[in-house]
């Protein structure tokens, strides 16, 4: 895919992740996406210079596509898990599955979002922190949570192109994440 081509057509498998290579303007490595090839369906991809990255139209619905990830907790001990989306966060409980919408998005950002999940340390407001991002709780909003990474278990670039939410799951005994 480069600017200016015609359409592109890929084989679909609903079943599996794929993957994009993509190589920004004047740059020497490749940025590797994420999405969801979910079903026969034509995307119009707009480029925007400013943010670097693209936002994607579902020709079907006439809608731009919004991400969603459902993340899930298996055999964690005591710590604390934050899974992100974008500029959005949502602390991960080891009970539940908490489902993740771009919450905190502003009109310049991209819908190919960074994605992670990481151990965390939270912190008071008069601790030194290293990180803030926009807390998501049950609708409720946090603009300013702060925090420390204690270790980053995955941190990638997602494309959605269904608004079917990817699972992403964490076993704190293996250390194994699987994507869904």
């Amino acid at each position: 895919m480069r600017y200016g081509s015609g359409a592109i057509k890929v084989l679909v498998n609903p079943h599996k992740l794929d993957t994009i290579l993509y190589k920004g303007y004047n740059r020497n490595d490749f940025d590797t996406i994420i999405c969801n090839i979910s079903q026969a369906k034509r995307y119009k991809f707009y480029y925007n210079d400013c943010f670097g990255a693209f936002n994607i139209h579902d020709e079907t619905t006439g809608k731009f596509i919004q991400g969603k990830i459902m993340y899930q907790l298996k055999n964690a001990a005591n710590k604390t898990y934050l899974g992100t989306l974008g500029e959005s966060g949502v602390l991960i409980d080891k009970n539940l599955s908490d489902t993740l919408h771009p919450h905190c998005i502003s009109a310049m950002s991209p819908i190919v979002y960074q994605i992670t999940f990481s151990e965390i340390e939270c912190c008071e407001v008069s601790m030194n922190y290293t990180e803030v991002i926009c807390l998501v709780d049950n609708e409720n909003v946090d603009w300013e949570f702060k925090f420390n990474i204690v270790s980053n278990k995955l941190d990638l670039l997602f494309m959605p192109l269904s608004a079917e939410p990817v699972l992403i799951s964490y076993d704190g005994h293996t250390g194994l994440i699987e994507m869904k």
